[in-house]
This record gives C-alpha cells, structure tokens and sequence, in this order.
C-alpha cells in the first residue's frame, strides 16, 4: 500500500523521544488514518441533498459516484450524517 505524505501536528507526551520512536509513532498513525480517509468511509457516513429534484440520496453508492465527479451541479449538497 502507497504510504501518503500529509502535514500532521502531534503533541507528545515526553519531551525527549528519538527520531526513530517519532517515526514508529508517525507511522503508526498513519496506518491508523488511512482506513478512515477512503472514499467509501466518507461515502457511508454522508448523504447527498439535491435542490435541484427535492430528494435526498441515502445510499452510498450514489455519494460515492458524486463524491468523484469533477464538477457538482449547483445545488447539490454533501451532508454529514454525524
């Protein structure tokens, strides 16, 4: 699996930690992320509210093929359900 480089800010608990311990932590938490920050995660736990045709899309396929579009129609919206 491609490892993703992002910008994280993380407060730790020692003051002292060797690089390598800092990288095991970063690593770590990356594997923590990444199941989350799928596209079908995010798919699951938002819906699609379209003004255009008055309906609301719960099923996460449709999020999903919405989500991946380049451009949105006017008017149609991402919720979150949480």
């Amino acid at each position: 699996m491609k490892k993703i480089n992002r910008d994280l800010l993380v407060v730790f608990k020692q003051e002292l930690m060797s690089e390598s311990a800092i990288k095991e932590e970063m690593d770590s938490l990356g594997d923590l992320l990444s199941p989350i920050e799928r596209v079908d995660s995010l798919a699951i736990c938002h819906e699609l509210i379209d003004l255009n045709t008055y309906k609301q899309y719960n099923n996460h396929l449709i999020v999903k093929t919405t989500i991946r579009q380049q451009t949105l129609k006017p008017f149609v919206f991402l919720y979150c359900k949480n």
